[in-house]
């Protein structure tokens, strides 16, 4: 267990920013970022005014909008992450390769589904998106259980 500290979204009042307040946490974790709170560090991330998560972070991260796809795929997010230090897009990866980073002394963001529960679809002016999408910092592992900082 790499013992990464606790970021809270729902503290910082923006209760749909999981994956900044995950990175965030990630980045605090290798010393970056340090002196960023989860406010200071939402407002370097790409917003998508049309909502499409493929171009940047779609609707409000401070409260619900129905009919928006509210979140950031990792293709445009990891790159926003980089500029703060290192960060790979590792989607698609095996469990192995998640523990191998983790041993590695590396924090991963995941993206996986609230309360793990089977992904529920919607299409999108965009495409298609998991409704209840959500993203936590994995930074332990014992065999094939996965330790989880939840934001």
């Amino acid at each position: 267990m790499l013992g990464v500290s606790f970021i809270s979204q729902e503290a910082a009042g923006a209760p749909e920013v999981c994956e900044v307040a995950s990175a965030l946490e990630a980045l605090h974790y290798k010393g970056h970022a340090t002196g960023m709170s989860l406010a200071s560090f939402l407002k370097t991330m790409p917003i998508a005014a049309n909502g499409n998560p493929y171009q940047g972070f779609g609707g409000t991260p401070y409260a619900v909008v129905d009919s928006v796809y509210q979140s950031i795929f990792p293709s445009v997010f990891t790159p926003s992450v980089a500029g703060f230090g290192g960060a790979s897009n590792i989607s698609g990866s095996s469990l192995d390769g998640i523990i191998s980073l983790i041993a590695a002394g590396n924090p991963v963001v995941a993206w996986v589904t609230l309360n793990y529960q089977g992904p529920q679809w919607h299409r999108y002016d965009w495409g298609s998106g998991i409704d209840n999408a959500h993203v936590v910092t994995v930074d332990g592992y014992n065999g094939d259980s996965m330790h989880i900082v939840d934001p």
